[in-house]
């Protein structure tokens, strides 16, 4: 029997903000098709929770791998190493393979709070690896709604997992916030 957690939780939320918000785009056909992907994650998502341990770790180890060859392919990018000729350049905001840095940053920011619930949970290494690549492409995308999305996602999965009881997770929290505000700050207000 299916019973949703705080992951699944969040997930729905920024599938209806995302929703909402294709109402009111520019684009709204174009915003409506990405939502449609991120629908189709959540369903993922969804009936992933139905499955038993075995298949649940073939399916999160398939994330695993598709995770870091995208992050990984991001990072490239960000150092001016591609093996693709884009016809479109994003003034050095990554895109990966997705081929558009607003698209890439909607699929980090559906991807990150699954890596960080995976890697608070399980406390393997590869998850927390994963979850720190997955936050610095969403950084180098220079999307400020899918950071947005991501900080929303953030809040909750910190309330939803009940990390305000750790005292280490909090000052660790407080730590990269301080740090992310001066290290990025600079470039930040580029975007605002």
């Amino acid at each position: 029997k299916f019973h949703p957690d705080a992951l699944i939780i969040a997930v729905a939320v920024f599938l209806a903000v995302e929703l909402i918000s294709a109402i009111n785009a520019k684009f709204s056909i174009l915003t409506f098709t990405v939502f449609v992907i991120h629908f189709c994650f959540a369903a993922a998502l969804v009936i992933s929770s139905g499955l038993s341990d075995k298949q649940k770790g073939a399916l999160f180890s398939a994330v695993i791998v598709t995770g870091y060859i995208v992050t990984t392919y991001g990072l490239l990018q960000a150092a001016g190493i591609d093996f693709f000729s884009w016809l479109t350049n994003f003034g050095g905001r990554i895109h990966s393979s997705l081929g558009n840095p607003n698209f890439y940053g909607g699929w980090l920011a559906v991807f990150i709070p699954v890596a960080v619930e995976r890697a608070i949970n399980t406390k393997k290494i590869q998850w927390i690896l994963l979850s720190a690549l997955l936050v610095i492409n969403l950084y180098l995308t220079g999307t400020r709604g899918a950071w947005l999305a991501f900080a929303v996602s953030a809040v909750y999965l910190f309330f939803g997992l009940k990390l305000y009881r750790s005292k280490a997770i909090v000052i660790t929290a407080a730590a990269i916030a301080v740090v992310a505000a001066i290290a990025g700050g600079g470039k930040m207000q580029d975007y605002f």
